[in-house]
């Protein structure tokens, strides 16, 4: 997977980074974590739009005679998007997804698991259903500070997995071979 830097949300669209594994977004980016949406099918999926200006539109959607209820970025598409899941309340507030409370975060680890994509693209339909602002390819990602040191957590923590688990199973062995010497020699067979 690719690592960019310097990513605008409010002006790249998501198709143009859909090899991205980690990105790296501008200064001033953040997540609206008051517009944050959430689908429910046994967990709770949480999404909430990345963006780099206010997403409020100025003026009573009303008095403007519009559809939508946010102002849509020159992009004219929300495709990235900080999600995670039970990590909001089940209408979407109060998210707390990744590192969203770091004022230092401004990048994301792509979320790459196909058994709960599709729950997230149905929480980003839902919202822009809500919202009336279009989504055309919605990127997915953990909202960290930094990917690199995620994700050399995650492989200290696989290496530390990966020894307890061989340690384990050369233990569980030992004993299961002692443990059938012991009753063969018992049984009299030498």
């Amino acid at each position: 997977m690719a690592s960019y830097t310097n990513i605008d949300p409010s002006s790249d669209r998501g198709q143009t980074f859909m090899d991205a594994g980690q990105i790296y977004f501008k200064e001033g980016t953040f997540v609206v974590k008051e517009k944050a949406m959430a689908f429910q099918n046994i967990g709770t999926y949480c999404v909430a739009p990345i963006v780099r200006q206010p997403i409020e539109n100025p003026v009573a959607v009303s008095q403007l005679n519009i559809s939508s209820k946010v102002a849509v970025p020159p992009s004219g598409t929300f495709d990235f998007w900080a999600v995670g899941k039970d990590c909001c309340d089940p209408s979407g507030g109060e998210f707390t997804c990744g590192e969203v409370a770091n004022d230092r975060a401004r990048a994301g680890i792509r979320m790459m698991r196909d058994d709960i994509r599709p729950f997230f693209v149905l929480a980003v339909q839902e919202w822009t259903a809500w919202v009336g602002a279009p989504s055309a390819h919605p990127l997915f990602f953990h909202w960290v500070e930094d990917p690199l040191s995620t994700l050399d957590s995650f492989y200290k923590k696989a290496s530390t997995m990966f020894g307890q688990h061989v340690a384990s199973f050369f233990f569980m062995n030992l004993v299961g071979t002692l443990l059938l010497l012991w009753l063969l020699y018992g049984a009299g067979i030498r």
